[in-house]
């Protein structure tokens, strides 16, 4: 039998690393758009390789417009360093219909999503979920970030930032960690489920792998304009698809043994600050259809997506009495007829999305 090939043994230098045009109709709204990305198959690439390859493609490509220099205070942000982050819990998020679906299955469904495996596109039947981190939390991350910004800025920045009056100063904590990833709003519908991933793991164990430990892999890294997810695949050990792709390493982006951890290089999109003559400023304000808009300086980000595998399955049974425990009302972010297109989905209000929940656990 092969040897087990960790992240390590996979991990290309920079100037190897390799990400191949990813297109496919999108498995919940087939109605829209393909979507464009880049990908690289089982490895975590760092944001500067990821801007390599970005140069590579062209125009269109990158924070602003393919800039290749970042805003000063990108240039400071750069150099924070970002104490690993316990994956404890992950969120699945949904529209109205949709969740009442997986209510009366009590499961979620695996739906088919293109990935490269073997140099070539391939339809995965997985669930996907993503890194989620509680209000309390993030707070803790904005303090602790603008703590080591203020420290790295230097003295004559710090003089300038005891003058922020409370909401100035509120305004700067929250640019520290204000990517989509951490948002606690949602582009893709009201109804967020989150569970604990140790819950997950274990439901799935039990249910897809006879008991035995299941497997996770890096699938890879995939680069949108400024989104820049690392997948981790997560299967069965009977299955021998994904041998060729590394197991998650103790020393990669979710690594230490025992615990799942992730530490990504930037929690930030938009940057409303400047570093201007020895000072902070907010950055200019601008007319835009009638209306006075803050502008800001774009970066890329990170986020970790987990996909489950489910092959000829019916889904992840949770049960529905669990699901409901579980599932919490969000508001919509951006605009929604980018994402919803479909006649069966739509968006509510967060109270309509609350009042629904509350509806359905009224049923039990």
């Amino acid at each position: 039998m092969a040897q087990e090939r960790t992240a390590s043994d996979a991990r290309s230098p920079r100037d190897q690393a390799t990400m191949m045009p990813l297109e496919g109709d999108d498995p919940l709204y087939p109605e829209l758009p393909r979507s464009r990305s880049l990908f690289c198959e089982g490895e975590f690439l760092r944001l500067d390789q990821v801007l390599e390859e970005f140069k590579k493609q062209g125009s269109g490509w990158g924070p602003n417009g393919g800039s290749p220099r970042p805003a000063p205070i990108i240039q400071v942000y750069r150099r924070l360093e970002t104490k690993p982050l316990q994956v404890v819990r992950l969120k699945h998020v949904t529209v109205r219909d949709r969740f009442l679906d997986i209510l009366e299955d009590g499961r979620i469904r695996g739906w088919d999503r293109p990935f490269l495996l073997n140099g070539e596109p391939r339809p995965l039947r997985v669930s996907c979920w993503a890194v989620h981190l509680p209000p309390p939390d993030l707070d803790n991350l904005k303090r602790r970030r603008l703590r080591k910004f203020a420290w790295v800025v230097g003295p004559q920045v710090r003089a300038s930032m005891r003058g922020l009056s409370p909401q100035e100063d509120g305004e700067l904590q929250d640019m520290m960690a204000n990517s989509p990833a951490l948002s606690p709003e949602s582009p893709y519908g009201n109804f967020r489920f989150c569970f604990r991933i140790k819950e997950l793991l274990t439901a799935y164990q039990l249910q897809l792998c006879g008991g035995r430990r299941p497997v996770l892999r890096v699938l890879g890294t995939e680069a949108y304009t400024l989104e820049v997810v690392h997948w981790v695949l997560i299967h069965s050990p009977h299955c021998r698809d994904f041998d060729h792709l590394p197991t998650l390493d103790p020393q990669g982006p979710f690594g230490r043994a025992g615990v799942i951890t992730w530490s990504p290089e930037s929690l930030s999109d938009r940057f409303t600050w400047q570093l201007s003559g020895g000072a902070l400023k907010k950055k200019r304000l601008a007319q835009s259809r009638g209306e006075t808009v803050q502008t800001y300086e774009r970066w890329l980000w990170n986020n970790a997506a987990f996909a489950f595998h489910l092959p000829g399955c019916s889904g992840l049974h949770l049960g529905r009495r669990d699901l409901l425990d579980h599932v919490e009302a969000c508001k919509k972010r951006g605009d929604s007829s980018r994402v919803l297109r479909h006649p069966r989905d739509r968006y509510v209000s967060k109270r309509e999305a609350q009042r629904l929940i509350e509806e359905q656990r009224a049923r039990l």
